[in-house]
């Protein structure tokens, strides 16, 4: 079975360090936010295998690549397979209720060119 390696693309830092923020400072809550994240890691590490397993995220934006998403917890973790790198680039972390549209527009727009 093939192996990718897990890329994630330098905004991805930006929503985890919002998504950290969030949770500490607003809610008061750094266990949930440390429980979130060993979820992030483990379903993120999942893509190492079979990362077509996903749907694929729906998007004007999405023409150039194939982007698929898979959610956990209420977050959709956006991505993409580059099979000529065997890589799975994480582009995204987005809370499941916010507006999906703007924030991929603006991740094609900007972190898309890395």
């Amino acid at each position: 079975m093939k192996t990718y390696t897990i890329v994630l693309a330098a905004g991805v830092y930006d929503d985890l360090s919002q998504i950290w923020n969030y949770f500490r400072d607003e809610l008061s809550s750094p266990e949930t936010a440390e429980e979130l994240f060993d979820a992030f890691e483990s379903a993120i590490l999942s893509l190492r295998t079979l990362p077509a397993r996903y749907p694929r995220a729906e998007s004007k934006s999405t023409r150039k690549i194939v982007l698929r998403r898979m959610i956990v917890k209420n977050f959709f973790i956006y991505y993409y397979v580059d099979e000529t790198r065997a890589s799975v680039n994480i582009v995204a972390i987005i809370y499941t209720r916010r507006d999906q549209i703007p924030r991929l527009n603006e991740i094609f727009d900007g972190r898309m060119t890395n």
